[in-house]
């Protein structure tokens, strides 16, 4: 049976308009893919895990426990780790006593081993700051479902 016209016109547009219709579900599916996750305020205890060792002003760090190691909870692994690792440019840590926030910085109060996703913890007055000591760390990284556009 052959179309005629206007049901060829008919068909086109119905086409068109479905076409239309799904090319924002595709583009939104895409960004989603190739957009890295931002986690706020992941919660490490330093005093509980062992880090600080109980002293004068507010105790000590030694970096060489591997209790000051920190790693990430969405630390990368497999084909991530090359083509997906967490930036230290994405990275912030702050660290409070009893809500009394402090930023902390990089290569002073922490250092980052990109390579295998770990925060060492390095002694100063920031990061061993007494009771309650809790450290924020806030990152991007990549899910599961990343893609890489490289």
């Amino acid at each position: 049976m052959a179309l005629n016209s206007l049901e060829k016109v008919i068909v086109g547009f119905i086409a068109v308009i479905l076409g239309v219709s799904l090319l924002g579900v595709v583009a939104s599916g895409a960004l989603g893919a190739t957009q890295k996750t931002f986690l706020e305020n992941e919660l490490y205890d330093l005093e509980a895990s062992g880090c600080i060792e109980e002293g004068t002003d507010g105790g000590t760090i030694d970096p060489s426990d591997a209790a000051c190691n920190i790693t990430l909870t969405n630390a990368a692994t497999g084909w991530k780790l090359e083509d997906c690792a967490i930036a230290a440019s994405s990275i912030r840590i702050k660290n409070t006593t009893a809500g009394t926030y402090a930023d902390l910085t990089e290569s002073t109060d922490y250092l980052l081993w990109s390579d295998n996703n770990i925060v060492e913890m390095l002694n100063t007055t920031d990061t061993r700051r007494g009771d309650f000591n809790d450290t924020y760390i806030s990152y991007a990284y990549c899910g599961d479902n990343y893609l890489n556009s490289a």
